[in-house]
């Protein structure tokens, strides 16, 4: 030993090196993450979170309106339907204003009807 050396290769390496085992105890998944042990997992949703599909520029539900879910860049109220963007959102808002022009006019006559019996009821000398 003298002669060439090498003392430090007769003594022998700890335990742990040796058999390669601690007390840390560390889980892994399939992707090689650690799940329990050493660091906190982080959480994740096992659906996909911000993915844009069909030209549109937001995802589904960031928009709410009359109960019901849709997008926010163009106010479709229908899931995977293709974006029309501003357009969309002028057309949605016109056929709103449209359904309660016709909601006004169908409540309209029947008041005027109802002042034309009325009017008709009454006998010709009350009329002059």
């Amino acid at each position: 030993l003298e002669k060439y050396g090498g003392e430090e290769y007769l003594q022998n390496p700890d335990k742990e090196l040796l058999y390669a085992q601690t007390e840390n105890y560390v889980e892994y998944n399939r992707h090689g993450a650690v799940v329990k042990g050493d660091k906190k997992p982080t959480m994740r949703s096992r659906y996909e979170e911000d993915v844009l599909v069909n030209n549109h520029t937001s995802v589904w539900g960031s928009y709410w309106n009359d109960g019901e879910w849709g997008y926010a860049c163009c106010h479709n109220k229908f899931p995977n339907s293709y974006c029309t963007g501003e357009m969309g959102k002028a057309s949605i808002k016109s056929s709103i204003i449209t359904s309660e022009i016709s909601t006004a006019e169908v409540k309209a006559p029947s008041s005027a009807s109802s002042s034309e019996h009325e009017s008709s009821s009454l006998s010709p000398s009350e009329e002059e």
